[in-house]
């Protein structure tokens, strides 16, 4: 097996806006996993980005795609484990 690794140096056209992230309250936990915290954390969040981002990102997982992924990666002999 080889290693493979790419690099495009260079600058951006234009300076983007800063994109806002979702607080590490919402994503990271210790021992329990905060359902109230975590509401309120996409509540905030839908509000600062002024769309419906997680109920998106709902109907994005909600698909199932590439259901294959670990049969055909298991055929390359690659080992996901």
């Amino acid at each position: 097996m080889v290693p493979v690794a790419g690099l495009a140096p260079g600058y951006p056209e234009a300076k983007e806006p800063m994109s806002v992230r979702l607080s590490l309250s919402a994503s990271m936990h210790r021992d329990r996993y905060g359902t109230v915290a975590v509401e309120r954390e996409l509540a905030s969040y839908d509000a600062r980005r002024g769309k419906d981002w997680s109920g998106d990102k709902v109907k994005q997982y909600s698909k199932v795609t590439r259901a294959d992924f670990g049969s055909r990666v298991g055929r390359k002999r690659y080992r996901l484990a």
